[in-house]
């Protein structure tokens, strides 16, 4: 949920301003990055969730 709400931050997709306005592709993208902040997460034991670095890595 961190690294989704961290994605939707970079997009600059959050706030009253605009709301509405996650157009398809951006919403790909944000979602792309949540699963793979994911799957990086659920490879590891215990509550261990990846670096941004890492999850560039794995994209």
């Amino acid at each position: 949920m961190a690294a989704l709400v961290a994605a939707i931050d970079d997009a600059a997709a959050i706030g009253p301003e605009r709301r509405g306005r996650l157009d398809e592709e951006t919403l790909r993208s944000v979602l792309r990055y949540a699963s793979a902040a994911a799957a990086i997460t659920c490879s590891r034991a215990g509550a261990n969730p990846p670096t941004r670095t890492e999850v560039a890595r794995l994209l």
